[in-house]
């Protein structure tokens, strides 16, 4: 809809992960995910289920996920052309610096075969670093803040040093 590296397009995929993101939470999505995980033999007919008889929320996910797969294709194949058509000198095509993992999984090479990653690969490398991304920042975070509430002198201590690091003024981008 709007063409990569633009702000639209930015702000477009972050509505899709945000979405596809919080029906990836437990009790969002299908009413099927839960049985999944509590009943591991049934996720095989539940995959099934799934595909050949998917409730509401399956359908949301299915929405949420291919507006992102749509935009990771845009914004390879933007990339691939601009590549292409400027070479490779510039240090950002499509609002991807040069120097970024996207780019660098957009020009990498297969081990096996020593070719460029295909739109496939690529989406699920792009996936794959999503998710391990905001698995990892969640527990991360969670973890932290279950250590502070448990710690209250460690807590004062971090409330000590923000006071004085941003003496009283609201945190911004900058300051993080």
């Amino acid at each position: 809809k709007y063409p990569p590296g633009s702000k639209e397009f930015g702000v477009g995929l972050v509505t899709a992960l945000r979405e596809a993101f919080r029906l990836f939470e437990i009790d969002q999505g299908s009413v099927f995910k839960p049985l999944g995980l509590l009943l591991p033999p049934l996720a095989p007919a539940l995959r099934w289920v799934l595909q050949w008889l998917p409730d509401k929320g399956r359908q949301q996910e299915t929405k949420a996920w291919t507006a992102v797969i749509s935009a990771t294709k845009a914004l390879s194949s933007s990339w691939r052309a601009a590549q292409t058509a400027k070479g490779s000198e510039q240090s950002k095509v499509c609002g991807i610096s040069g120097s970024s993992f996207l780019a660098m999984t957009l020009s990498g090479k297969t081990l096996e075969a020593g070719e460029a990653l295909n739109e496939t690969e690529f989406i699920g490398q792009v996936y794959t670093l999503l998710m391990a991304g905001y698995e990892t920042t969640s527990t991360t975070l969670s973890a932290s803040l279950l250590l502070l509430s448990n710690n209250p002198a460690v807590q004062a201590r971090v409330h000590d040093e923000i006071d004085r690091l941003l003496c009283g003024k609201a945190p911004t981008q900058e300051d993080l």
